[in-house]
């Protein structure tokens, strides 16, 4: 069994952090809940992009959408020998 260690944040360290332990956890939850979309923001805030993150996002879903459809179709409607 591994043996779990926690220790106090420096004082100094923790008033220079970017955001603080709330934040984190609510970005934390937002990116286990709805990955897409937090990502989507995050890459949003921090990259640039010739186009939207956003339409690029959408495509995707549609393609694996298609996919997904285009699989199971095939899936099912295989003759059994």
């Amino acid at each position: 069994m591994t043996k779990s260690s926690s220790y106090p944040i420096d004082a100094n360290f923790q008033k220079n952090a970017l955001i603080n332990r709330d934040q984190y956890d609510a970005m934390y939850q937002a990116s286990i809940t709805h990955p897409e979309m937090f990502w989507n923001v995050q890459a949003n805030k921090f990259l640039s992009w010739e186009k939207s993150s956003g339409i690029r996002l959408a495509n995707a879903i549609f393609a694996r959408a298609k996919l997904i459809g285009f699989l199971a179709e095939k899936l099912t409607s295989q003759p059994t020998a």
